[in-house]
């Protein structure tokens, strides 16, 4: 009976590893996939400063460097550019890897940047679906990741980026707003352009209990009427 208990568990241990490793393949295919179409896609708009894979690497991660020469490690990462270089993750973890190592169909709103330490389950990590360390930070529902001093995304700029510390909104709103560092998800009028928790409505209705700071509420001279509300006399 015991020799039937250990069999048992051996081949249930046996089960569990191979569904690990098949959901890991499974991953990796998925991952390969988008980085292949991702890549015909980049190579179509293609210049002359930008890494020609036939098929593009999805591990380690790689980048355009202009500083790259023959012999430097690695330097000619496609075989055909020496500024094509290798970065980020195995043996080119040495050398750091730029937000643009990250490959998004779409440059996205929220903030990203390159994390060699990322894992697979962490908050933020495979951002854009090809690589484990391209890593979302700094906007929700990742305010819980900080952003180094250089990202991508947002509004397209690195290095302080203004996306960080303004609301965004698609069309702008009618009620007061304005940027609440206090401000958590839950409380009234934070998240009010729907991406940054901090960004934080006051003063009208429903919002008349929240404070606008000087210089961004409603003019105390004149009457308010909600918007397609005004009289027509």
């Amino acid at each position: 009976f015991g020799s039937q208990l250990h069999i048992q568990s051996a081949v249930t241990t046996s089960a569990c590893c191979k569904m690990h490793s098949s959901s890991l393949v499974s991953i990796l295919m998925v991952a390969s996939l988008k980085q292949h179409a991702w890549g015909q896609e980049n190579n179509s708009n293609s210049s002359e400063t930008a890494c020609d894979f036939e098929l593009a690497p999805i591990f380690p991660g790689y980048f355009w460097d202009e500083t790259c020469t023959d012999g430097a490690l690695g330097c000619l990462a496609d075989g055909k550019n020496p500024e094509c270089r290798f970065c980020g993750a195995g043996d080119y973890s040495a050398i750091p890897c730029p937000p643009s190592s990250c490959q998004f169909p779409n440059e996205p709103l929220v903030p990203y940047y390159w994390d060699p330490n990322c894992t697979l389950g962490e908050l933020g990590c495979w951002a854009d679906g090809i690589h484990i360390q391209c890593r979302f930070c700094g906007e929700t529902p990742f305010t819980s990741v900080s952003c180094p001093e250089v990202v991508g995304g947002g509004s397209g700029a690195v290095g302080g980026s203004s996306s960080l510390t303004e609301c965004s909104f698609p069309n702008e709103p009618y009620t007061p707003y304005f940027w609440d560092p206090s401000c958590t998800n839950g409380q009234l009028g934070c998240l009010a352009d729907g991406i940054h928790a901090e960004c934080r409505f006051c003063a009208h209705r429903p919002f008349e209990t929240v404070a606008c700071p000087e210089g961004v509420g409603p003019d105390a001279t004149k009457c308010f009427f909600s918007e397609g509300f005004e009289p027509k006399i």
